[in-house]
């Protein structure tokens, strides 16, 4: 480690100097050589791509593995850049006047993109730009607890410091400034066009304020304050609720203690996990937890009771339902108080306008042995109680089940069908069946319910947004209308609405059900990417015409759009191509180039990649991808190594860096410059044979790219990790097809494992082979023959391939018992293998030294087998 530390210092500037531009007209003075390990360090990594709310400055993270990763701003126009090493997070105001990053041991940085003039201010934690970018927000660390809150005018350069604070909100416009000081033990308010003058809202002797939250609208604040008089398991809040905020604050406070009817057996808590306050759209209502006040028993420290009736039961403690959080609403204008969860359906998810609730429980059919449970639902009124069941087992992850925004609708996908309820008409209604296309993923291949292809949401006008297999409909809610809104399917390309325009994808921690509206009057974004692995992005217009915005044989992704502008960056790579960023908009003739990464990659031989098709022996057409070597020669032939997981010919247009820490240890980049073919097969399933689909499909497919004439047939490797070790150590068992083989961190033996515990002990694997990725589709015994069949360990005898067994001594994904057992097989079976144990790491190999000690060990299996060149002394 310490020689790599001192490449990073030595070698930082050449790295400036490539991506300043400096280093193209010195790069094209070298001829072409063939990339070795010394110079893998040379690459860089693409992250953090964004653009001004103007699109005239970009910015963007250069990551290196042995030199400073650079944060750099860049001018669209101009094309001139700063840079700033080690520094990260990069925001550009809303204004488009200013950019803020943080560095370490620098602090802040504050850049004035009008004046290019940069400040840096120390010791900041947090930061942030508020009311449209007048100001800048940042935060200092003063103890454990507290810290500083600075607001600096950016215009006028006026600062306004408000020291020992514990927790701050902005309200949505940053109007309203909220904050809590723990030593005077207060909330306070500051109306930002008001000189900065504070107000304190509360003020108590004791009980902490936490959890500050605003609705949507930016005038109504809500907050809790901790009970002291409560141990520390239980502790139990006041809720406040205060309006009128920009004259004179209305508050009502919420107080379990005064409050005994209603919770004389309940407190207010704070979940895991989850928001604990959510102030409604109309600001009227606040949905907040309770639990139960009598504190959980212990569990016996001398014996755990497991039941054969497993409802309940968690680590052989019998939970009491009456623990768990559960959602209820408060109208404070009227002190009324609904619990809308229940000890019998505790969990909740609000509807669109918030007006109705869905509840269920997830431990209702226990044991089960899916991912994830599938309960059933009740829908609430929440203004009038009324409650009924709407629905039986239904899965209720992200995509099976919504609300449409305007609140009365809820949308869900059971059977292969979209399916709409009114609780008005209190009616049910399939509404895909005027679509012929299926709706459902068609190449769905594991055991359990088959997902949809998906619904983003629904039209500003009340329809239901879905997707068949390449196209975009839209639905009325009872069904009769639908309407196709882009031609993929006559094109082989699948559409799809492009959510991400300006912002990342936000983790939903509330008990919202998911709802998006979209408005095509105003034209969408869309995603395309045909079957060929093309990819890029088109404009459908409120007229219903679709238009190419970019669409390439590369892979286009990362799309960001000026907030104020139609002006967009996004990114353009291939296997051959390093990651570009790439300006566009509807006024040029052609995108502009704002970045090449890896400009050094010029210097070197590179290799290609080509998609095969075949079939495997059902007549199922699948694809692959086949790296070529770097310098290919159609007149030679080449070893080739064939890595599997499951359907990897997405990867056609990766650009894979060149890199020795990797996490499975492998890389096909560095094979490609070792003159290997690296063949990447998709793999399809029938529930109840994983192993035996993987041969099928395995065999096919190699057999296609032998028929090119440039594979030496006896020198073939097999890798794979994870389900793709599993499918290695199956695949080495049944034929002797390959030559050498690595399996890592592999399920060997279905039987022990299905009959073991996940390493947190919450639960059994058994639902990874009879509703997911192992995909055996029935219990052990309903299927004990299929097991063993599918079992590498139960044809350990038949292995005669030369294996490199690899796992982490800490995996919580696949006991390192499983490699144990291959290895313990082959071993009395006198098989020639050797078995690597990494201490200290997991499902993936994390550790940088492990790492590149797998890569080189695995480097050399492959040499020694595949091309006879011995093993080094070391590790021989």
């Amino acid at each position: 480690m310490k020689k790599r530390m001192e490449l990073k210092g030595n070698t930082n500037w050449i790295f400036l100097l490539l991506i300043l531009g400096i280093g193209s007209s010195w790069s094209q003075s070298f001829s072409k050589r063939q990339l070795k390990p010394t110079d893998y360090a040379l690459w860089s990594t693409l992250s953090e791509e964004k653009i001004s709310g103007d699109g005239t400055w970009i910015s963007y993270k250069l990551n290196y593995q042995s030199a400073k990763d650079t944060l750099f701003v860049q001018n669209t126009q101009t094309a001139k850049k700063k840079y700033f090493p080690t520094a990260e997070n990069g925001l550009f105001s809303p204004d488009s006047k200013w950019w803020i990053a943080q560095d370490s041991k620098k602090g802040m940085a504050l850049l004035n993109l009008k004046t290019a003039v940069l400040q840096w201010i120390q010791n900041v934690s947090k930061f942030e730009f508020v009311a449209g970018g007048k100001y800048v927000v940042l935060t200092k660390q003063q103890s454990q607890k507290e810290e500083s809150l600075h607001i600096l005018h950016l215009q006028t350069g006026k600062e306004q410091t408000i020291n020992e604070i514990s927790e701050y909100r902005f309200n949505g416009d940053g109007t309203l400034l909220a904050y809590v000081t723990p030593k005077e033990n207060t909330v306070n308010l500051i109306r930002m066009n008001s000189n900065f003058n504070s107000e304190t809202l509360v003020q108590e002797n004791e009980g902490d304020f936490k959890y500050l939250t605003w609705n949507s609208k930016g005038d109504v604040l809500s907050f809790l304050q901790e009970s002291n008089n409560e141990t520390a398991k239980l502790k139990n809040h006041k809720l406040y609720y205060i309006t009128q905020l920009e004259h004179k604050p209305k508050i009502v406070v919420l107080d379990p203690l005064l409050s005994t009817d209603f919770f004389k057996d309940k407190h207010i808590v704070i979940p895991f996990a989850r928001v604990p306050l959510e102030i409604s759209e109309d600001g009227k209502r606040i949905f907040f937890n309770l639990a139960a006040a009598v504190p959980q028993k212990e569990e016996n420290e001398t014996v755990q009771i497991w039941s054969s009736v497993v409802t309940g039961v968690h680590h052989g403690q019998q939970l009491d339902p009456s623990h768990i959080p559960k959602l209820a609403v408060w109208w404070p204008e009227e002190n009324k108080i609904v619990q809308i969860g229940t000890d019998d359906l505790p969990n909740v998810l609000l509807t669109g306008n918030q007006n109705y609730a869905l509840t269920f429980n997830n431990r209702a059919y226990e044991p089960q042995y899916e991912f994830e449970a599938i309960p059933d639902f009740y829908l609430t009124d929440l203004n009038t109680g009324k409650s009924s069941l709407i629905v039986k087992k239904q899965l209720h992850s992200i995509g099976n089940i919504g609300a449409a925004p305007q609140g009365r609708y809820i949308n869900y996908f059971k059977d292969k069908k979209w399916w709409i309820y009114d609780p008005i008409l209190e009616k049910q209604t399939n509404v895909t069946t005027l679509i012929r296309s299926a709706v459902y993923n068609l190449e769905f291949d594991q055991p359990g319910a088959t997902p949809p292809y998906g619904s983003p949401g629904w039209t500003q006008d009340g329809k239901l947004i879905v997707y068949d297999q390449y196209d975009i409909w839209t639905v009325t809610p009872d069904g009769k209308n639908t309407k196709r809104l882009t031609k993929g399917r006559e094109q082989k390309i699948r559409f799809r609405i492009y959510q991400n325009l300006n912002e990342s994808n936000i983790i939903n921690t509330s008990s919202n059900l998911p709802t998006r509206t979209f408005n095509f009057t105003k034209g969408t974004v869309l995603e395309a990417l045909g079957d060929n692995k093309a990819s890029g992005y088109y404009y459908l217009q409120s007229n219903g015409h679709c238009n190419v915005m970019v669409y390439k044989n590369a892979r286009i992704s990362m799309l960001k759009k000026a907030k104020q502008t139609e002006k967009y960056l996004y990114k353009e790579e291939s296997f051959e191509m390093s990651p570009q960023l790439q300006l566009w908009s509807k006024t040029m003739k052609k995108e502009q180039l704002a970045l090449k990464t890896n400009p050094q990659q010029d210097k070197f031989f590179w290799g290609l990649a080509e998609l095969i098709s075949y079939t495997n022996q059902k007549g199922q057409p699948l694809k692959g991808v086949l790296f070529y070597p770097a310098g290919f020669q159609s007149t030679k032939k080449y070893p080739m190594i064939v890595h599997l997981y499951e359907r990897q010919s997405g990867m056609m247009h990766h650009y894979i860096n060149p890199t020795q820490y990797n996490s499975d240890g492998f890389n096909p980049t560095n094979y490609t410059f070792n003159d290997y073919l690296v063949f990447y097969p998709d793999i399809a399933y029938e529930v109840g044979t994983p192993g035996q689909s993987a041969v099928s499909c395995v065999q096919k497919a190699i057999d296609t790219v032998l028929a090119k004439g440039i594979v030496e047939s006896n020198h073939i490797g097999l890798i794979g990790g994870s389900f793709g070790g599993y499918e290695t150590a199956y695949i080495i068992s049944q034929t002797i097809r390959f030559a050498t083989a690595v399996v890592g961190a592999a399920c060997t033996d279905l039987v022990s494992n299905y009959l073991s515990m996940e390493s947190s002990g919450e639960r059994s694997h058994m639902w990874r082979y009879e509703s997911a990725q192992l995909r055996m589709g029935a219990s052990l015994f309903d299927n004990y023959k299929g097991y063993i069949e599918n079992s590498p360990i139960a044809h350990a005898s038949s292995i005669n391939t030369p294996v490199l067994i690899w796992t982490g001594q800490q995996d919580p994904n696949v006991n390192w018992t499983q490699s144990i057992e291959l290895h313990l097989a082959l071993q009395r079976l006198q098989k020639p293998h050797t078995f690597l144990v990494y201490p200290g790491q997991g499902h993936a190999i994390g550790k940088p030294e492990s790492q590149i000690d797998l890569d080189k060990r695995v480097k050399e299996w492959f040499d020694f087998y595949l091309k006879g060149i011995p093993f080094s002394t070391k590790r021989s």
